[in-house]
C-alpha cells in the first residue's frame, strides 16, 4: 500500500472515530469511547504495517525531537506560571472563582508530572546510551 493511500484511510478512520465517541458523550454512554479508541489503534496499526514505502528517515526524527523539547519547555514554563496564578487567585483573592484553587493545583501536578517522567526516561536513555548517570 502506498503511503498516500494510508493517509486517506487514516483520515476516513479518525473521522469514524470521532463521530462514534461525540456521539456517545452526546448519548452519556460510558462504554463506547474507549473500545473505539483501542479499535482504531489496532485497525492504523493493521494498516500501517502494510505501507511498503520508507516513510521515517533521521530527518524526522530529528525534527520530531526538536519540537517535543519545543512542546516540554512551553507546557512546563507556562503551565507552572498559569497554575501558580490560579492557585495565587483561588487562595489569596477576596471573591475567588470556585474553579481557580482546584484548576491550579491540577494544572501543577500535570506540570510535576512531565517533569517526572522527563527525569525518568532520561536517565533511562542517558545510561543506554552509555551516558554517566
Amino acid at each position: 500500500m502506498r503511503y498516500s493511500t494510508f493517509k486517506t484511510y487514516k483520515l476516513f478512520i479518525v473521522l469514524i472515530e470521532a463521530f462514534l465517541v461525540g456521539w456517545a458523550v452526546w448519548a452519556g454512554n460510558p462504554w463506547v469511547p474507549i473500545p473505539t479508541v483501542l479499535g482504531t489503534i489496532i485497525i492504523l496499526w493493521l494498516l500501517r504495517r502494510r505501507v511498503s514505502e520508507v516513510v521515517v528517515d533521521e530527518r524526522i526524527f530529528s525534527v520530531a525531537d526538536k519540537a517535543a523539547n519545543l512542546a516540554y519547555r512551553t507546557f512546563g514554563i507556562a503551565g507552572a506560571i498559569i497554575g501558580s496564578t490560579l492557585l495565587a487567585l483561588g487562595r489569596f483573592s477576596t471573591e475567588p472563582p470556585a474553579w481557580a484553587e482546584t484548576a491550579g493545583f491540577t494544572l501543577l501536578f500535570a506540570v510535576a508530572g512531565l517533569v517526572f517522567i522527563f527525569y525518568v526516561s532520561y536517565n533511562y536513555y542517558n545510561g543506554k546510551y552509555g551516558g554517566k548517570t
